[in-house]
């Protein structure tokens, strides 16, 4: 009977571990967007990257790093996306 309640004991310790892992740390959401299926966290991925390279792009254009950087290149580009610096 002891041996049975050791096994029963250690699955219910591998299930606590297993739920506490470091994707429950960072909360999408649980039912909506849960990041433990392959396609759903390629989809994450990848909307963190973009949101993060936009927001790059933004504030190194807003800071003029830029223009010291890349030069009259990247205010021709902007003169065609219509944006004021």
């Amino acid at each position: 009977m002891t041996a049975a309640r050791a096994r029963v004991a250690a699955k219910k310790a591998r299930e606590l571990t297993r739920r506490k892992s470091d994707l429950d740390v960072v909360n999408f959401g649980g039912k909506i967007i849960s990041p433990e299926r392959r396609p759903t966290s390629f989809v994450l991925v990848t909307l963190a990257v973009v949101i993060g390279g936009l927001l790059y792009a933004f504030l190194t254009v807003k800071f003029g790093l830029a223009q010291k950087i890349i030069g009259s290149k990247v205010d021709r580009v902007l003169e065609k996306l219509h944006i004021r610096v």
